[in-house]
């Protein structure tokens, strides 16, 4: 959900040999970009509209809409553009932070085009994405807070049986090297030098990390005991503590917050 944060895993993707694509989203306050395909988004913005929502909604979806969806017009739309982005043989990378709650739409359509996806989910302390939400788009708190709850609950919960790494935002920024090295051992890939050193010097500037945030400070919000439930899990490869009865008893209590 936070852009920022997938952003920078993403522009790093090509630092492992993965291509992303040439047109990528940028504007005013990132000018940089966040190397999202505007197709893709395009899809993924018409796919909330008819589910009856958009990007700043926290209301669960129910599974049954998306089964409309698939039959909908704009099924043959994404299978298009899939067909097109992902030719056979190749190794890509799309990233929109919409598609953590739209994984019931393209799980199908990725099978029926025998692509395998594997999925890199990045975490990001809330209070962090919450103080950004509030900056770029004028978002409260409380309603940042459920945001990055929903995405992040349905994120997991619609990635389960797919191939997933948890990956944090901070240590990707505070080591770079590390934390590249440890995504391209999950993929099956190695880290290119020289595109690592272009990434480095070119791109990740601390300067653009403008909301720090790593403890509690006090009480904590469901956001944030969520978080402190998934941060050991950006550690090393195992992904099935991420199935632990104790991580699904903390995803529940965060969405039972919601309520």
């Amino acid at each position: 959900m936070h852009r920022s944060g997938t952003s920078t895993l993403t522009r790093a993707l090509p630092v492992l040999g993965v291509d992303i694509g040439q047109l990528h989203l940028a504007r005013l306050d990132n000018p940089r970009g966040f190397f999202e395909h505007p197709q893709f988004v395009e899809i993924n913005e018409r796919l909330l509209q008819a589910l009856g929502g958009d990007w700043k909604s926290h209301t669960p979806f129910p599974m049954e809409a998306f089964s409309r969806l698939l039959s909908s017009s704009l099924a043959p739309f994404a299978h298009d553009f899939l067909q097109r982005f992902c030719e056979p043989g190749s190794l890509k990378g799309l990233k929109d932070p919409r598609a953590s709650r739209l994984l019931p739409f393209w799980r199908p359509l990725c099978e029926a085009l025998h692509i395998d996806l594997s999925v890199l989910l990045v975490l990001r302390h809330p209070t962090n994405v919450a103080r950004s939400l509030a900056k770029r788009d004028g978002v409260d708190v409380l309603h940042a807070s459920a945001l990055w709850i929903r995405y992040t609950c349905e994120a997991l919960r619609y990635s389960r049986g797919l191939p997933r790494l948890l990956v944090s935002y901070d240590r990707l920024m505070e080591r770079p090297r590390r934390e590249l090295e440890r995504v391209a051992k999950f993929l099956g890939l190695t880290v290119d030098d020289t595109a690592y050193h272009v990434f480095v010097q070119q791109f990740l500037d601390q300067g653009l990390r403008h909301h720090r945030e790593s403890g509690s400070g006090g009480g904590m919000d469901a956001s944030q005991v969520l978080y402190a439930h998934l941060l050991p899990l950006t550690e090393g490869l195992a992904s099935d503590a991420l199935e632990s009865p104790r991580l699904q008893r903390a995803l529940f209590a965060a969405q039972e917050s919601l309520v």
